[in-house]
């Protein structure tokens, strides 16, 4: 049992990159694509940024995020069904679900050894699905800090 134990912390790490590889993929896929818009934002511009959020951004290590707009309520079920495989696939806990019948969102985390190392957030509306992605050595704090 205990070296069971050692072998998943010592895997742990991996889960971690493996999800970001998943939204990473999902990324990918929407660049160029009419009807999406990415962002990427690096490690190295989070730090050339001088706001109140220093602290919460020199603990990341970059950030995606992919919204998608249309009218086309198939298409937007699709990628919105799309998302949700991938977040369920990935590991990570819900921290925080709220549907007021018009907007829905959900907060993931992933977390090793009591740090935060990922933090997905995903809005949908019925004309507009948002999905963004931090990713670093956050704590509760820190991600209290950051305004989504």
């Amino acid at each position: 049992m205990k070296k069971f134990i050692i072998l998943l912390l010592m895997l742990s790490p991996l889960a971690a990159a493996a999800q970001n590889d998943a939204y990473k993929a999902l990324f990918d896929d929407c660049v160029g694509r009419d009807g999406y818009s990415t962002v990427q934002v690096s490690k190295q511009m989070l730090r050339m940024m001088d706001s109140n959020y220093n602290m919460a951004l020199a603990s990341i290590d970059g950030v995606m995020s992919v919204t998608f707009d249309s009218d086309d309520a198939e298409a937007m079920e699709a990628f919105r069904k799309r998302c949700d495989q991938m977040l369920d696939r990935s590991g990570l806990s819900v921290m925080v679900s709220t549907n007021d019948g018009k907007q829905s969102v959900k907060i993931y985390t992933l977390t090793v050894e009591e740090k935060i190392k990922e933090v997905i957030v995903m809005t949908c509306s019925c004309s507009e699905i948002v999905v963004v992605d931090v990713v670093g050595d956050l704590s509760l704090k820190q991600i209290s800090q950051l305004k989504f």
